[in-house]
């Protein structure tokens, strides 16, 4: 027998064959829904060229962030930079789109180092101050781009972060 603890109350004798196979069942799922916890999307201005890998931002990091640029004090601004700061934050990876609309993972690439190639004019020594980041992101794909960008990612994240709260609710 192994010994389980619920909701942190009595420890339960749990026959060790059904312990093995919850175990297993909760792993598979964490690595499905891992899998499933990102999407690929097509960068607006950069469509054929390359995509961007992002993943599901949790309401904490989410909070953070507004909370962070709440100092601005221009709405248009604050709304821009938590749109950037939150995509950012959900950046997982870059991929290069080929002719016949495969992707090929670029590794090593950032928002800055693709803001410096579509920029060569781009001062390095603001992409390397506070918000550097932030500001090759907006120099990349521009205002528009990154508010396309943030909705797309949103409906998104919307849409599958209730079907993995629901998924998590099988093992709760």
């Amino acid at each position: 027998m192994s010994e389980i603890l619920l909701d942190d109350g009595p420890a339960v004798d749990t026959p060790a064959p059904l312990l093995n196979s919850l175990e297993h069942r909760v792993a598979e799922r964490r690595r499905k829904l891992e899998s499933e916890t990102t999407h690929k999307f097509d960068v607006p201005g950069y469509e054929g060229i390359f995509r961007v890998e992002l993943q599901l931002v949790g309401g904490k990091r989410q909070h953070q962030v507004v909370k962070k640029h709440e100092v601005v004090r221009n709405e248009y601004q604050q709304t821009l930079r938590v749109a950037a700061e939150l995509l950012l934050s959900a950046t997982v990876a870059f991929y290069a789109v080929s002719g016949d609309d495969e992707d090929t993972l670029a590794e090593g690439c950032t928002w800055k180092r693709l803001a410096k190639a579509a920029n060569a004019h781009l001062d390095d020594s603001v992409l390397e101050a506070p918000g550097g980041n932030r500001v090759a992101l907006i120099s990349l794909i521009g205002e528009d781009g990154v508010f396309n960008l943030a909705g797309q990612w949103r409906q998104w994240m919307n849409t599958r972060g209730a079907e993995v709260e629901s998924a998590l609710e099988d093992f709760s």
